[in-house]
């Protein structure tokens, strides 16, 4: 009866469904433990499979509207778990990017805004793998519809072709902010998950 359930089942029912990469949103409401499930946890759970498995996950990046946010209350946080575990070797440490290895593999996190461009970000030759953008979207209460097309663009046009090719999972969290969105056209064209309001606070 958890909306975690509901999380859970969702994320193993994910196919390669866009020129073979994974391409997928959730759109529920607030206080649905979106940001700490899927831009949180679940990175931090792919990297420790990629650590045991010795697979191909090298290029993680984390985006949201505003720097401040996707910096304060995403990657300080995930930042702040790694520093603390004395089996990892942290070899970059900023605001904007973290760069860790295990047993000689390494993995770049890396934190974007709704404004910068993704072209030319790769680590050791493997452009994002895994792009998570949470609150990407222009808040309602902002922008003119020239911006959110603008957004909508960068997505399509420089996010969505700076990726792996063909070996990339793209997840897009967060709220329906206008129909001229990332989301929007997420819903309209992908395969996500939806959780269009709560039932007794769950």
């Amino acid at each position: 009866d958890s909306v975690l359930i509901h999380y859970y089942n969702f994320l193993k029912s994910l196919k390669r469904n866009y020129k073979r990469n994974i391409l997928s949103y959730v759109l529920a409401p607030r206080n649905c433990f979106k940001t700490n499930t899927f831009t949180k946890v679940l990175p931090l759970m792919l990297i420790e499979n990629s650590l045991k498995e010795r697979d191909e996950l090298t290029t993680i990046v984390i985006g949201s509207y505003t720097i401040e946010r996707v910096e304060e209350a995403i990657f300080s946080q995930i930042r702040k778990g790694f520093e603390k575990l004395q089996d990892i070797t942290i070899l970059k440490n900023t605001k904007k990017e973290l760069v860790i290895s295990y047993d000689n593999k390494e993995i770049a996190i890396k934190v974007i805004h709704s404004q910068e461009s993704l072209r030319s970000y790769n680590h050791l030759g493997k452009r994002p793998q895994l792009l998570i953008l949470d609150d990407i979207d222009i808040p309602n209460a902002l922008g003119v519809i020239q911006e959110r097309v603008y957004l909508l663009n960068r997505f399509k046009d420089d996010w969505m072709l700076a990726l792996e090719d063909g070996d990339a999972m793209v997840l897009v969290v967060g709220n329906l902010e206008h129909e001229v969105s990332i989301l929007n056209y997420l819903k309209n064209n992908f395969y996500g998950l939806i959780l269009p309001y709560k039932v007794n606070d769950k």
